[in-house]
């Protein structure tokens, strides 16, 4: 056929031609936030302030994703800051603000409440793993089938060491074993790559970040404020802490 119209031989009729995939486009600068999370839970034991500290209620994390979402943010993983794009928005919307939800620790309600919520929402969020303790502690920490589960719907996961030490304080055949083991152990039990690394306590150093370099992780997180640009050093990524009382409209807007 001499006509330029693709003919489908089956149908005779003019065949639809597929839409063209447009890839987003990559940005120069960029600004995105890493909010940090530990417990979801209601916890008011006035005897451990630093684990209220650590707490957000499952009601005030609901509310906390609902803003998120009303406010046209869109989680994406740590391998957005390879490519940073301006994300799609819903319909309704021209755009989407990018953002990242790290969970640090792999407690059991990582699983029982905030996933659920995570997924009802359709959002994303990276796990930071103390891979020593999976399955220990009667239940306190994710077990291999729930974190297994997690990573089907989508879900990112990091290494936070074997055993939650200060990683500054320990023997080099330690910090090196805390490292590399426990990279071992995530990736053979979820079988995926671990990329990630979140330093425990936010406790690090040249040396325990040269240490991170050499077992192949390609981003490290801090505990230290801030948020991630096109100049950040990915093995020292800053984090906004969240809490039962941060205020979205101050640390977002």
């Amino acid at each position: 056929n001499n006509t330029g119209i693709d003919i489908d031989n089956k149908t005779n009729q003019p065949s639809t031609p597929e839409p063209a995939i447009t890839e987003p486009e990559i940005l120069d600068s960029y600004q995105i936030p890493i909010l940090m999370y530990h417990y979801i839970r209601d916890y008011n034991n006035p005897k451990d302030k630093i684990g209220v500290a650590l707490s957000v209620s499952p009601e005030n994390f609901r509310s906390q994703m609902t803003w998120l979402r009303d406010h046209h943010y869109q989680t994406v993983d740590l391998r957005y800051l390879d490519k940073p794009y301006l994300p799609a928005g819903e319909a309704g919307a021209l755009s989407a603000n990018p953002i990242i939800l790290t969970f640090d620790d792999g407690f059991s309600d990582a699983y029982t409440t905030a996933f659920p919520i995570l997924k009802e929402m359709n959002m994303t969020a990276v796990f930071y793993i103390i891979a020593g303790e999976v399955d220990a502690h009667n239940g306190y920490y994710a077990n291999w089938g729930e974190l297994n589960e997690m990573k089907d719907a989508g879900m990112s996961f990091g290494s936070h060491s074997l055993f939650h030490p200060d990683l500054t304080k320990v023997s080099d055949n330690r910090l090196s074993h805390e490292i590399n083991e426990s990279k071992r152990i995530l990736e053979e039990r979820l079988e995926i790559e671990i990329k990630d690394f979140c330093y425990p306590a936010g406790a690090y150093n040249d040396k325990v970040i040269d240490a991170v370099k050499k077992a192949g992780y390609q981003t490290a997180t801090t505990t230290k404020p801030g948020t991630a640009n096109e100049n950040s050093d990915y093995h020292q990524l800053t984090r906004l802490r969240i809490t039962n009382e941060t205020d979205f409209n101050k640390i977002l807007e």
